[in-house]
This record gives C-alpha cells, sequence and structure tokens, in this order.
C-alpha cells in the first residue's frame, strides 16, 4: 500500500490534481469532427498529427463485426457506425481507406444492415402518424416561414432560443454542461455570427475536454478534475501516511480551496432569470463549470 500511495502521489499535476481519462462513448468525438469541418476550423484545431490520432481512436474500437457501438465495449449500432464512419471520411479517409480497411468494413455494415435509421437505435419507436404530421409541418409550413412577414416570427424565434444558450455559455465560462452539449451550443454560436466572440469563445474551451491516451484522442464526457481530485484525496487519507504524503495532500486541498466558487452571482441582460452559485459549493470538474457538487 506504501509503495501504491507513492506512485499514485508522483502521478500529481503541478496544480494539485490528477489528470485522468472520462472517455468511453463513441458519440462524443465525431460530432466535434463535424462541427469543425462545418465551421471551417477542422484544420486549425486539429492539425495532421492531431486527426492521425483521432483516427487512431476509431479505428482500435471499430469491432469485430465492422461496427461501431455506444461506448468501446459496446455492441455496433447503427448511430455510432454512422458517426464514426462520416467522421473518418471527414478525416480524408478514402471509401477504401483506414487501417485494415475500416472506412470499407464500417460502410459494409450499414448497408448490411439496411438502412441508417434502424428500430433498434431508437428509445421509443416511432408510430406512422408521427412521421405523417412532421412531415407534414414541415412541407406545407416551410415555405410560409421562409416568406415576410412570417419569416420574422422564425427571427424572433431564434432569438429567444439563443438567449437561454448564450446564458449557458456564459455562466460555464464556455466550458458547458457536458460533451454534447457543449458542440451543439458552439454550433449554434456559429451560425448566428461566424466571426462572433461567442463562437471564439467556445473555441477556446476545446482543449478543456480533449484528452490522449494510448489508443489516440478522445474527447472527455465531462470535465471532472475536482471530482476525481477529491475522491483521490479520500483514499490517499485512507492509507493514514501523512507523514510521509504531506506535500501531496497539501497540493490537492489547495486545488479544492481554489476550486471553491464563492457566491457568485450572474445576471445576464439577455435573460430574465437570474443564476446564483450557492457560497461554498464546488464544481465537478473546474471553477468555471456548471455541474455542482458539495464536497
Amino acid at each position: 500500500m506504501r509503495r501504491a500511495a507513492h506512485f499514485f502521489s508522483a502521478l500529481q499535476a503541478s496544480d494539485g490534481h490528477w489528470p485522468g481519462e472520462n472517455a468511453g462513448p463513441l458519440f462524443l468525438l465525431p460530432p466535434l469532427v463535424m462541427c469543425l469541418y462545418i465551421t471551417g476550423h477542422l484544420e486549425t484545431v486539429f492539425p495532421k498529427e492531431y486527426r492521425k490520432e483521432i483516427l487512431r481512436f476509431t479505428y482500435c474500437h471499430q469491432n469485430k463485426d465492422r461496427g461501431w457501438g455506444l461506448h468501446v465495449e459496446g455492441q455496433s449500432n447503427m448511430y455510432c457506425t454512422v458517426l464514426n464512419y462520416i467522421s473518418m471520411r471527414i478525416l480524408r479517409e478514402g471509401p477504401d481507406g483506414g487501417k485494415v480497411n475500416a472506412c470499407s468494413r464500417g460502410r459494409k455494415w450499414i448497408l448490411d444492415h439496411g438502412d441508417v435509421l434502424k428500430d433498434e437505435d431508437l428509445y421509443f419507436p416511432h408510430l406512422l402518424i408521427q412521421y405523417l404530421v412532421s412531415d407534414s409541418i414541415y412541407i406545407f409550413t416551410e415555405p410560409f416561414l421562409t416568406r415576410w412577414p412570417f419569416n420574422k416570427l422564425r427571427e424572433r424565434a431564434l432569438e429567444t432560443m439563443m438567449k437561454p444558450i448564450h446564458y449557458e455559455d456564459e455562466t460555464s465560462q464556455y466550458i458547458n454542461m457536458a460533451s454534447v452539449e457543449k458542440v451543439l451550443c458552439m454550433l449554434a454560436c456559429w451560425v448566428e455570427d461566424p466571426n462572433g466572440d461567442y463562437f471564439k469563445k467556445h473555441l477556446a474551451r476545446l482543449p478543456d475536454y480533449i484528452w490522449i491516451g494510448e489508443d489516440g484522442i478522445k474527447k472527455q464526457t465531462v470535465v471532472s478534475q475536482l471530482w476525481d481530485t477529491s475522491l483521490d484525496l479520500e483514499a490517499l487519507l485512507a492509507c493514514k501516511l501523512t507523514d510521509e504524503i504531506g506535500h501531496t495532500l497539501m497540493k490537492g486541498h489547495n486545488y479544492i480551496n481554489k476550486s471553491q466558487v464563492l457566491g457568485i452571482l450572474v445576471i445576464l441582460e439577455a435573460c430574465t432569470d437570474t443564476f446564483l452559485r450557492d457560497l461554498g459549493h464546488s464544481q465537478i470538474g473546474i471553477k468555471d463549470g456548471k455541474f455542482q457538487i458539495a464536497l
């Protein structure tokens, strides 16, 4: 136990936290690749060597049946197979490219299973009436909503919808609640203004989610440094080696103290509500995040 405690103490970062991987789902990284491709920032955010590592992660977790699962140990499904196939093609793998022909094998899995959207990929089966209603609304109302005066109504609705998105961004310092939401909010800000500060601030916080491991570059599920550090310190304290690893414990304690949110009230002009961070609570990841926990 003493050797394990000293080994683990040596893994502590200079600021007092323990860096750790919090990944696994295979539907997190492809949407980010797609978003950056759409916005024209793919090669800026992910240079050549980064893209190679993203592809390596994709190859590593292709199942023996040629598809990709919901997570690294999951059975293949259409949802993640399509996402990862599109991601590979965006990253300039040819139709038959990739390690051991990963693209052609993934495409074959998709074709063998008949369609891009399979019933087993739905949380709740859709009734025929649902498709009929949604298609009818789109076909018959879309032509009107793109013309005056109805287009003004759409513009007003979009402005209203952007308010909670900006609210979420500002209160989380553009980290957002978690990985999926981060990409959606970033893309919405780009659609609103490709050259605006909102989108640029999103780009600046992407490194918080990127992790490189032995299987390549992946995207973290959430930013969880504080959560991990708290559990790590609990384990080290249980070893009862305070005299030997006191410096490690002190650094970890200082990290937790600096991560504590001290009664900040954020009021955004764009919103009618207020967001109060109660005195003394902490975030699951870093001080800027939105996952609130009590330690």
